[in-house]
């Protein structure tokens, strides 16, 4: 079976017809000999005229389109909706191409009345014809088929349903602010430099401590004479003094 594109989930049965039938390169009478209908059988069902086509003619639809019948059923509940009408949108795909009348038809064979009325509005292409249109413009063969369904319906009086909202695109992610580190784990510089610092208290003025009292001598001459001498010892010296008088004392 045919991969359909994913935009056509929602395109209804008749612009799936158009558009397999663009694909296959084939005129309207080609085409319907190819689904097993007669042609007028077909343009009825392309203008609208009959909306609900019966089981067998179901089945040589979904065939002919490559999905299975329950599929094909679920897009004939699908309306045709309004689309850029085909005169626009050749009209723009023309300038993007840069593309003249004369150069266009070089490259489709499509004669220049032809393409002059289809620029004006007043006809539209059969399904080769749209196709060779798509694919010297680099256009999309799906939309090229819901603009001709369109202003087919549209001209035979069929009410179309509106187009299709299009998705709003996604809001873009924002980074997300990275989590702050633990307070525990920050540095003691940073903890310090953020913490407000106060000014440091005025030191006291130094009190002077009072005049210590000068010491009262009760030494005689002699015992400083003595003291004057024992600081002039050498530390021999002075054991020796010490072992003397030790002796004296134990002399008695």
């Amino acid at each position: 079976m045919a991969t359909l594109p994913k935009e056509a989930a929602t395109a209804s049965l008749p612009v799936l017809l158009f558009y397999t039938a663009m694909q296959m390169e084939m005129g309207l009478s080609d085409f319907s000999e190819r689904v097993g209908l007669g042609t007028i059988s077909m343009r009825q069902f392309f203008t609208g005229k009959t909306s609900r086509p019966r089981g067998k003619t179901l089945e040589l639809f979904a065939n002919t389109i490559g999905i299975p019948v329950d599929e094909a059923r679920r897009h004939g509940d699908q309306p045709t909706r309004e689309a850029t009408p085909f005169a626009t949108w050749l009209q723009e795909a023309m300038k993007r191409a840069r593309a003249s009348r004369a150069k266009l038809h070089q490259m489709t064979g499509i004669s220049d009345g032809a393409l002059r009325n289809y620029l004006a509005g007043k006809t539209l292409p059969d399904p080769d014809q749209a196709q060779r249109l798509t694919l010297a413009l680099n256009g999309n063969s799906l939309e090229v088929a819901r603009s001709i369904m369109a202003d087919t319906m549209k001209k035979h009086g069929v009410p179309l349903a509106p187009p299709e909202p299009k998705p709003e695109p996604a809001a873009p992610k924002r980074a997300s602010a990275p989590a702050p580190a633990p307070l525990e784990e920050e540095p003691e510089e940073s903890i310090v430099a953020e913490a407000p610092v106060a000014a440091p208290a005025p030191a006291p003025a130094p009190v002077s401590a009072p005049a210590a009292a000068a010491p009262v001598s009760s030494a005689t001459p002699e015992e400083e004479r003595l003291l004057h001498l024992w600081r002039q010892l050498h530390p021999q010296g002075r054991r020796a003094a010490l072992l003397y008088i030790a002796g004296l004392f134990a002399e008695g």
